[in-house]
């Protein structure tokens, strides 16, 4: 499979938050989770997208993946707007 192939090969170094998403796709939530935890500690970049990254949908109700989001700041679900004109 594509995403061992990845895990293992030294060079060049695929990004963890890939190896991760290649997981989710599989539909192996808990080795994404532990590449998601590889690419967090790497301060990788691209974890600012986990939130809208289609890649990861499988796991958006994963309380693993909301507290990875949590800890970068992501918010992975929309914030509840209020109107600045309620109660009038």
């Amino acid at each position: 499979m594509e995403a061992r192939r990845r895990a293992k090969q030294a060079y060049p170094r695929s990004l963890a938050s890939d190896i991760a998403a290649d997981y989710a796709l599989l539909g192996e939530k808990d080795k994404a989770v532990e590449w998601l935890k590889t690419a967090l500690r790497d301060r990788e970049g691209a974890l600012m997208y986990l939130g809208v990254d289609d890649r990861f949908e499988a796991l958006r109700s994963d309380v693993r993946l909301r507290d990875i989001a949590r800890r970068i700041g992501v918010v992975s679900e929309p914030p509840v707007r209020t109107s600045v004109f309620s109660g009038r």
